[in-house]
């Protein structure tokens, strides 16, 4: 969630793709979003690495 309202603070939550032959923006998906972070130095490689994992573990957590 976090991830998310830092995402959309930045702007970081579409991405143009062709489609048809047309551009067309796509929402993108907590790996690219995160991804895209690291791109733009706003986290480091370390946190790149272990925001996945932090939301596997909610989600394993959310499931039990």
């Amino acid at each position: 969630m976090l991830v998310e309202a830092i995402c959309k603070e930045k702007g970081i939550t579409q991405t143009q793709v062709m489609k048809s032959g047309e551009p067309k923006m796509k929402n993108l998906n907590l790996f690219e979003k995160i991804n895209t972070l690291k791109e733009k130095n706003i986290i480091d490689e370390a946190q790149k690495q272990v925001l996945p994992q932090i939301r596997d573990m909610g989600n394993h957590t959310k499931n039990t």
